[in-house]
């Protein structure tokens, strides 16, 4: 009898916190006379968070003295151009590459530095290889327009 009165009394407990858990109606997104809210990656909730001030300004373009100080700093300190001599000379058309390297992979070292800085410049190689005294020119310069 005490064991009927315990499974009795638990499946009771249980039956009452089981119906103590009622489901919620989920929270309406907007309510009569209010406006929708906006989500957090709208651009209207974007633009109510940033103050006018704090937006990024339009990406910098590099002058081609900015380019040609930058490339002369870069060929001279890269570890893969160690005993090698590259120059770089800079207008608002080309970057024109000149000076001696000792492998292919020196060269397309001083091109890639080159080229990554180029933006709408053309690369002219004129590097000569000591091994053989060769120039290889991999980009011809822009024809006047």
């Amino acid at each position: 009898m005490v064991k009927h009165f315990l499974f009795c009394s638990l499946l009771l407990c249980a039956s009452v916190s089981v119906a103590q858990v009622v489901e919620q109606p989920a929270p309406a997104l907007s309510t009569p006379n209010q406006a929708p809210a906006t989500l957090p990656g709208s651009s209207d909730s974007l633009e109510k968070q940033m103050p006018p001030d704090t937006k990024a300004p339009p990406p910098e373009t590099l002058s081609s003295e900015q380019v040609e100080i930058l490339l002369a700093n870069l060929l001279n300190s890269a570890p893969a151009l160690v005993n090698s001599n590259v120059t770089a000379s800079v207008d608002d058309r080309s970057i024109v590459l000149s000076g001696r390297v000792s492998s292919d992979e020196q060269l397309k070292v001083a091109i890639r530095i080159a080229e990554s800085y180029a933006e709408a410049r053309s690369v002219v190689n004129n590097i000569i290889l000591d091994n053989t005294g060769k120039t290889f020119q991999s980009t011809p310069p822009l024809n006047d327009l």
